[in-house]
């Protein structure tokens, strides 16, 4: 791939939740562009297939790449799990950005604490998250909470309010609640319900989630290939494969 520093940064997810790793992203690297596709006509991408999210990911990308994007970020845990080995053997020339569960910070920070690893039931049943697991449950406790349906909450614009409280308080069982160190955000849809998390653990939980060490990555990724772009104007550009203008709303209310 033929790549210059004025091309754009694509990011793409299973919907709306990428979006939160795209701040931080702008945040890192404000003088860069951004184009984000966000698949919510196929979301969520937790409950599919490993076939199923390879082939969604494969679409995003060749849609990004045909837009001259110098550098993928999948902001989607659960494609980052499954797929972007195989996305990376496919277009090689490509510089692919993943995201993984923050298991690592949280589990160096509370030494010896009990944390908790919320994600879609198909994140945790992968055995790249098992491996990511077992590397840290010497320092800390830790267990697993699939959380079917909280993306469809949030893709639905339920992010403070009785529906999302009621499913929440349903979801966390109160011995997972009760003297936990940190709770890990597995998935990037979750971090635009943290204010809503934080009413049902106590106020010593800490929240955890991996956008912040993405961005980090991804601008130290175009920086070794020469690929950064220090003296750009920046923008971002969002793209939807569910043409509904209330999900385009959302996406700019997240963004600003």
């Amino acid at each position: 791939m033929m790549a210059d520093r004025k091309a754009p940064v694509g990011v793409f997810d299973s919907g709306l939740g990428g979006l939160s790793v795209l701040k931080e992203l702008v945040g890192v690297m404000p003088r860069e562009r951004f184009l984000f596709r966000g698949d919510s006509a196929n979301a969520p991408y937790g409950t599919k297939t490993g076939d199923e999210v390879l082939a969604l990911s494969r679409r995003s990308t060749q849609w990004l790449l045909e837009r001259g994007c110098k550098e993928i970020v999948v902001a989607c845990n659960t494609a980052s799990a499954v797929c972007i080995e195989a996305l990376r053997k496919e277009w090689p020339a490509v510089p692919f950005i993943g995201i993984e569960p923050a298991l690592k910070p949280a589990a160096l920070e509370n030494p010896g604490g009990k944390i908790l690893l919320m994600a879609t039931p198909l994140t945790l049943r992968l055995e790249r998250i098992a491996a990511l697991r077992q590397r840290f449950e010497t320092k800390a406790f830790i267990s697993f909470l699939p959380c079917r349906g909280l993306v469809e909450l949030i893709e639905g614009g339920h992010l403070d309010d009785d529906v999302l409280f009621d499913f929440l308080d349903h979801l966390i069982p109160p011995e997972m609640r009760r003297n936990l160190d940190a709770a890990v955000l597995g998935c990037t849809h979750y971090p635009h319900i943290r204010p809503a998390l934080k009413r049902f653990f106590e106020p010593a939980t800490r929240l955890y989630d991996g956008g912040a060490g993405t961005a980090r990555r991804a601008l130290a990724v175009l920086r070794e290939r020469g690929l950064d772009d220090p003296d750009g104007t920046g923008g971002v550009e969002l793209f939807n494969t569910d043409p509904d203008p209330a999900l385009a709303r959302r996406a700019e209310a997240l963004m600003a």
